[in-house]
């Protein structure tokens, strides 16, 4: 049983808490392009709703006060309510600050999660919505009709009536293949919500969107395929340097945080992680803990910025203190907020080599995906619909492999290469076997191209390509 925690006001409830004078005045969160992400109960008795303009819903509501949403700010608020349904739950998921999923044991928890649901909207002091059902789409929608305090339950092979009043354009974050084409097409056969998909033959659908036909099918019928993943509590990384004896020298304190650094460095980049929060606590010998933490600039598994920032975080510790004072017997440094969005580009790439194409792929999908839900179906093209491969470049070409990858390229004196990294790998030309010029047309300008045809050490056949200071490798042997 899956359950989906909707709590839609958790945005407006930080920034009362934050600034006092905004409570029982109409308040909206905005985007930088200037639309509205959450509306106050005030803000909707004159009509503003999210999505509208600024301007618009300011000649709607003159008095509405507009402050920009700021997202890590309400995940700090939301991760109070993550970390209290890790307690009854081992699988949480937070999706956003107003999202959250849950797996529980099963659906007799409906009554202890009424109790547990007020509590958490006591607490917080903003309404949260629970929905109980076999998959996240269910529960989702099962959540955003269910009152205040009161969970709505669908058992099983009941999703379809739920469902039926769903959208087509709401599902477009579940299947990410779907673009404006193939919603053009169901609308042309008068499909417009989930129930509809009921109501044609499936080869008739099956002919309108092909293989994404069982797919609408499940989802019709709440099978969407995509399980709770366990993202919360974030993992943390914990190293502790302890001392034979109470130290009070600052150069051996400083050596421990050294080797508690280089420790967490290997560890993050055995992981491929990066660290986004450091915590650094100073043990003494009455066990009394002194702790400082940091949100660090940015995501990192550089040793050496781990190390500056412990350093900064211990003179906070030392202002006032005397080191006669400190008697240490251990330190202890943590690095939280585990990450990868530094690597992610890379990971994205593949450029290390990993040779996990299913990962890759998965990613892609999953970066894709989102992208398309926050800015829209257009918002991402793949190079699929841009560039398309022809039959004639296999005809004219000896080479299998068609690419497109960016190298790094050490020419000779004549301008021709000699060496390039591919993959972390270098390669030396041997030969060069042929040769050759090509002008190409590119945004409205004539560009003129060189092509060489090459057999490198190891054992390969390459074609790079140059164009103006930059080489690409554009073809390899199968």
């Amino acid at each position: 049983m899956i359950a989906c925690f909707l709590m839609p006001q958790i945005a407006i409830a930080t920034e009362r808490s934050r600034i006092p004078g905004l409570w029982g005045e109409p308040l909206a969160l905005t985007t930088e392009e200037g639309l509205l992400l959450c509306v106050s109960d005030e803000a909707r008795v004159y009509g503003v709703e999210p999505g509208q303009k600024c301007g618009g819903a300011k000649a709607l509501c003159p008095n509405l006060r507009l402050l920009p949403y700021e997202r890590s700010i309400y995940e700090q608020a939301a991760a109070l309510i993550w970390d209290a349904l890790a307690i009854e739950s081992s699988l949480v998921q937070p999706v956003s600050p107003e999202i959250c999923y849950a797996e529980l044991d099963d659906r007799h928890v409906a009554p202890r999660i009424r109790a547990f649901a007020g509590q958490l909207s006591a607490a917080a002091k903003t309404p949260i919505h629970v929905g109980l059902a076999c998959s996240k789409i269910t529960a989702r929608h099962a959540a955003l009709q269910a009152p205040v305090g009161e969970p709505v339950l669908v058992y099983s092979g009941c999703e379809s009536s739920l469902l039926a009043d769903v959208a087509i354009t709401a599902i477009v974050g579940n299947i990410p293949e779907m673009d404006a084409a193939m919603l053009r097409r169901l609308d042309k056969l008068g499909i417009r919500t989930l129930g509809d998909l009921h109501t044609i033959p499936n080869k008739t659908l099956s002919r309108a969107v092909g293989r994404m036909s069982v797919r609408l099918s499940r989802i019709a019928i709440g099978l969407d395929g995509d399980p709770v993943i366990p993202t919360w509590p974030r993992p943390i990384l914990t190293f502790e340097q302890s001392f034979e004896f109470e130290q009070t020298s600052i150069d051996m304190v400083h050596q421990a945080i050294r080797r508690c650094t280089v420790r967490l460095e290997r560890a993050l980049r055995a992981r491929r992680e990066y660290a986004c929060l450091l915590t650094l606590s100073l043990i003494r010998e009455d066990t009394t803990v002194s702790r400082q933490e940091e949100r660090l600039p940015g995501p990192t598994q550089s040793g050496e910025a781990l190390y500056c920032a412990a350093l900064r975080l211990m003179n906070r510790m030392a202002v006032g203190n005397g080191q006669e004072e400190w008697k240490l017997v251990a330190v202890r440094l943590d690095a939280a907020d585990l990450t990868i969005p530094s690597g992610l580009q890379l990971e994205l790439m593949d450029v290390h080599g990993n040779q996990m194409p299913a990962e890759t792929h998965r990613r892609i999908q999953a970066t894709i995906a989102y992208l398309r839900s926050r800015f829209g179906i257009g918002a991402v093209l793949t190079a699929a619909t841009l560039h398309r491969a022809r039959r004639i470049d296999f005809w004219i070409s000896p080479f299998c492999h068609q690419l497109n990858e960016a190298v790094e390229v050490i020419e000779g004196a004549d301008g021709r290469p000699v060496r390039f990294w591919r993959r972390q790998k270098l390669y030396y030309v041997r030969a060069i076997l042929n040769d050759w010029c090509e002008t190409c047309w590119v945004w409205n300008e004539l560009i003129r191209t060189t092509i060489y045809r090459i057999e490198t050490e190891p054992c390969g056949l390459f074609e790079l390509r140059r164009l103006g200071t930059a080489w690409r490798l554009t073809a390899a042997q199968d």
